[in-house]
């Protein structure tokens, strides 16, 4: 092997390593305005924006009055990224037909970003979809979100 050869595949490798925990993550370009979608695929009244403020996550929902307030969340409200444990949990049997899911969550809420995996792959890129999963006393309750707005 030349040493050219060598050099190539271990810079290669090297930025395989570094874009794989990045895949998995959010990232500003998926901060924004989301309307959450009705039966049918049309927006509704409802909205939420995700955004980072001083490194960290932040989720607001829209009031009726057209101004934003936190999500309600009474314990553990920070965002995290979501594990690979969590992210099997949430996706299921689903995960292996997904392209780098990535989620936040606290003990109120998650929120993900997917793309499904098309097979031929599609061109242009297939669209980025998102849902958010409210915790509830029934159980969790998905909504569809569809971004309305990038920030």
């Amino acid at each position: 092997m030349t040493r050219l050869y060598k050099f190539a595949r271990a810079l290669a490798c090297g930025v395989f390593l570094l874009a794989v925990p990045l895949a998995h993550a959010f990232t500003e370009v998926d901060a924004g305005v989301f309307a959450v979608l009705d039966q049918k695929g049309e927006p509704t009244d409802r909205a939420y924006r995700f955004f980072t403020q001083a490194g960290k996550w932040v989720a607001e929902e829209r009031k009726p009055d057209a101004s934003w307030a936190p999500i309600e969340c009474k314990s553990d409200c920070d965002l995290r990224p979501s594990t690979a444990a969590e992210l099997q949990k949430i996706f299921r049997d689903d995960l292996a037909k997904l392209d780098a899911p990535a989620c936040l969550q606290n003990s109120a809420f998650t929120v993900c970003r997917y793309t499904v995996r098309a097979s031929p792959p599609k061109i242009p890129e297939p669209f980025l979809s998102y849902i958010l999963i409210v915790q509830s006393p029934k159980g969790p309750v998905v909504y569809r979100l569809d971004r309305i707005a990038i920030l």
